[in-house]
């Protein structure tokens, strides 16, 4: 495995948590990859990397983002917030848009994600088989926080 030279930084903030320890088999399980999740407590979504929005989701409740050296992820905002309809979140992007690191994606409806009860917790899963090592754990990461992963491929 090679260490992929990406400067990632957190895209939310909260608490940051290992991927396994989300609760939706599709995710802990790594049916689509590794990652990690965070439980957001502020309502900003920003680009990790500097990249192109690959897809966007119906209602900007996930969004795929590619960086140029093939590292993919997706950012799934909330496990069930889609639940609550289009007006939960801003979004600030197109598909086939490029961005920049730390710009605005999505801007989240804390109020009625809070008062709904769902699970606010937010998986971000690499795509292209990446490997991810967390550096910070269970532990609160600010909005684009520095060093909080790193990530490995096999190329």
């Amino acid at each position: 495995m090679k260490k992929v030279n990406i400067d990632f930084i957190s895209p939310m903030e909260g608490t940051i948590i290992p991927i396994e320890s989300v609760e939706d088999d599709i995710f802990s399980d790594k049916v689509m990859g590794d990652g990690f999740a965070i439980t957001p407590i502020k309502d900003e979504v920003v680009a990790p990397f500097d990249g192109e929005i690959k897809v966007l989701y119906p209602g900007g409740h996930a969004i795929v983002l590619a960086h140029e050296t093939g590292v993919s992820i997706m950012i799934h905002i909330g496990l069930e917030l889609y639940k609550l309809g289009q007006d939960i979140f801003k979004v600030y992007i197109k598909q086939g848009q490029k961005v920049k690191k730390g710009e605005r994606l999505i801007k989240i409806n804390m109020k009625k994600a809070i008062k709904s009860n769902l699970l606010l917790i937010s998986p971000i899963v690499f795509l292209n088989k990446e490997k991810v090592n967390l550096l910070k754990r269970n532990e609160f990461v600010k909005l684009r926080e520095e060093d909080i992963i790193e990530i490995y491929n096999k190329f």
